[in-house]
């Protein structure tokens, strides 16, 4: 498989591929474990508890909603507040609300 092709298949940067190969030619040993780290916040708190109760109400009101459209509200939302994305640690962080 070829460098470029790597990053690609194995959704690493080419940068990182790269070091790692040029430290195993030197001859020197690599530890290959992943790095957790925290997404970027999009939404305030605030924002969070919206969308918390937007979907808890629904949720108790038996029509609970779909993940896209769950996922639809936040985009909608973080459009309004001028933001290009939304986060994927939001539910995480909001133990009510659980997406199926």
């Amino acid at each position: 498989m070829t460098i470029r092709k790597a990053p690609e298949r194995f959704k690493v940067p080419k940068s990182i591929l790269i070091e790692k190969i040029k430290l195993l030619k030197q001859g020197k040993e690599i530890e290959l474990k992943p790095v957790m780290r925290r997404f970027k916040k999009t939404f305030p708190e605030e924002y969070e508890l919206l969308l918390e109760d937007i979907a808890t109400d629904k949720a108790n009101d038996g029509a609970p909603m779909s993940k896209k459209e769950f996922l639809m509200m936040a985009y909608d939302i973080a459009k309004k507040q001028k933001k290009a994305v939304w986060c994927r640690g939001t539910p995480d962080r909001n133990e009510v609300v659980t997406i199926e």
